[in-house]
């Protein structure tokens, strides 16, 4: 439990905001995404592509820029669906049901896509 602690340390030095730091001269910090702890049991996710510098965010403040605007086209059809007047929605549903299925197998086969790169 206290390598964990010392990794979530680590990982909180990427916070530009954070003055502390820590030393890393196992590179933790470079190569592990997030910690998961569980009863007895810590789980360490590893994923250096979404290893990064923290980005600032203050809790109750909204977030300014286009990363955290919904512009996604899943986004823009949630907005329509929503827009409709209420005896619409049961008309459309099945439409919004088989985008959702269609959106589901595209993320299967992205995530696989990128286990198999990472295993090669």
């Amino acid at each position: 439990m206290q390598f964990a602690a010392h990794v979530v340390d680590v990982m909180h030095a990427r916070n530009p905001l954070v003055t502390d730091r820590i030393p890393d001269s196992a590179g933790l910090g470079r190569a592990i995404h997030s910690v998961e702890f569980f009863e007895s049991l810590a789980i360490f996710h590893v994923d250096r592509r979404r290893c990064g510098p923290a980005t600032l965010f203050e809790a109750g403040m909204p977030v300014p820029g286009p990363a955290h605007e919904r512009s996604t086209w899943r986004a823009a059809v949630i907005d329509v669906f929503e827009s409709m007047p209420a005896w619409a929605r049961p008309v459309f549903q099945p439409i919004r049901r088989g985008l959702g299925i269609a959106e589901r197998a595209a993320a299967r086969r992205v995530r696989a896509r990128r286990v198999r790169q990472y295993f090669r």
